[in-house]
């Protein structure tokens, strides 16, 4: 078995391709002067790549407009504690 025989429900195995993809979007992502870690959440080229980043969601899960596509920091641990709290009455 070699580690490109990944089958663990984990992190596996990418492509060489989608890592140098990776690598110049760390230098300098999509022309913009700036590493994709450097680029403002406000700006025109983040607007972009969230509307591309959804509209991929949206077609690989087959969503329905009236479904909303949720980008939210912390991971499934984070998820698991804040969706209770989105649910509470607020007195």
């Amino acid at each position: 078995m070699s580690i490109q025989d990944n089958f663990s429900p984990g992190p596996s195995v990418l492509p060489k391709a989608l890592f140098d993809i990776g690598v110049a979007a760390l230098v300098d992502y999509n022309s913009s002067g700036l590493s994709i870690a450097e680029i403002s959440h406000r700006s025109v080229v983040f607007e972009e790549l969230l509307g591309q980043a959804t509209q991929l969601v949206r077609e690989l899960y087959q969503l329905p407009n009236h479904f909303e596509v949720l980008w939210v920091s912390g991971g499934a641990s984070t998820q698991l504690a804040v969706a209770p709290m989105n649910l509470l009455e607020r007195g």
